[in-house]
This record gives structure tokens, sequence and C-alpha cells, in this order.
């Protein structure tokens, strides 16, 4: 697969893929696009897009998830959480970022949004790299979105962080520090939580 961008530091994408989808109804990763299920759609973005690794934390229905991303080989580590039925995503994350590289940049990406573009990981690195003391988050219309990237700096915060709103809570404990990107692709923002988010993400597909 031809990488977009080039890349001074290292950065592992961790993706929480534990959860039972439980509000879909469906089994979110695998929810059939177009080209591909959705998490293979994530993974090619970060991939084309210069991620170096990708940690994918898995529970439910591991499994399958194992079976659908088995071809992409070393460039994914997959984790077991075993306390997917009661832990939260912020569990999952920290996870991943435990298996990291202490000096990689961490871009954290939820499962469920896979219409990201190459070029929009892409250029979120190449901001990395120039703000190398910063947490980068894109932003689509004045909205936060997805994918977040953490500096080798913030890494032990997050991981002793255990207070509320997950990695939200994180986040607003560290304000001064993050650095807002405009982005022009809408995906940043869009997940998967219900059929309407499905059905929203498919119309946009077919437009690309």
């Amino acid at each position: 697969m031809k990488t977009i961008s080039k890349k001074s530091t290292e950065v592992y994408a961790v993706i929480p893929l534990a959860g039972k989808s439980s509000r879909m109804g469906s089994f979110k990763p695998l929810l059939p696009f177009r080209k591909e299920v959705s998490i293979r759609l994530l993974i090619n973005s970060l991939l084309s897009g210069g991620v170096d690794k990708i940690i994918a934390v898995i529970g439910y229905k591991r499994e399958l998830i194992e079976e659908a991303i088995e071809d992409y080989g070393d460039k994914i580590e997959l984790i077991y959480n075993p306390e997917y039925e009661s832990s939260d995503m912020l569990y999952s994350i920290k996870l991943g970022v435990k298996r990291a590289p202490k000096d990689s940049t961490i871009m954290i990406t939820p499962g469920d949004m896979p219409l990201i573009k190459g070029k929009t990981i892409a250029y979120l690195i190449k901001e990395a790299n120039k703000n190398p003391n910063k947490i980068l988050i894109p932003m689509y219309n004045k909205n936060s979105g997805h994918p977040v990237l953490i500096a080798p700096e913030y890494r032990d915060a997050l991981i002793a962080y255990s207070e509320e709103m997950g990695l939200r809570g994180f986040l607003s404990r560290w304000e001064d520090s993050i650095l807002r990107l405009d982005i022009d692709d809408e995906a940043v923002l869009m997940d998967l939580d219900t059929q309407d988010d499905y059905k929203k993400a498919q119309d946009m597909e077919e437009r690309e």
C-alpha cells in the first residue's frame, strides 16, 4: 500500500474495538460498505496516511475481527480486553497506549469512523511533527472530531487518568496544550452509533 506522508516520529494508532455495539444493534466493525467492511476502511486510511503501526484492542466477537483483518500482518497488533463487558472505552485505549513505544505519537481513533480520508491522516501527522509538544484535535464546522493525536509527553498522564468523562475528561485537563485544526473532512465527526448514522455514512461513501 502506497504511503502518502513522510514523518520524523513514529505514529501508533490505537483503535478501541472491544465494545458490543449495543446502540447500533449490529456489530459495527463488520458493517458492510461498498468497498470494504467498516474496520478495513478505517485501517486502510490509517496506513495510507502514514501510520507506522495499529494497535487494535478487541473483546466482543474477537474471532470475527481477527479473521477480518488477518491479512494486514504485522502492521496491526491485536490486544484482548478481558473486561470488555464492564469497562469503558478509555480502559481499552489505555491498554493500547501501554503497548506503544513511550516516544511515539499516539493517534486515538474510534473504531466506528470508517470514512476518514487517508489525506486527513497524513495532514494530522504532518502537523503533529510540526507541533511535537501538542495534543491535536481535528475540527469540522467548529465541532471537535477524531482522531486525536497525543504527543509522547502526555502518555503517562493519559494512562494514569481515572476520573469521569473518559477521554473527553482527560483532554479537558490539558486544554492549554491542545491545538485544534480545521479539516475539510466531515468524516472526522461521523461515528456509527445508530442505523441512521450508518445510512448517512453509506450515502457519503457513494458520493465519493
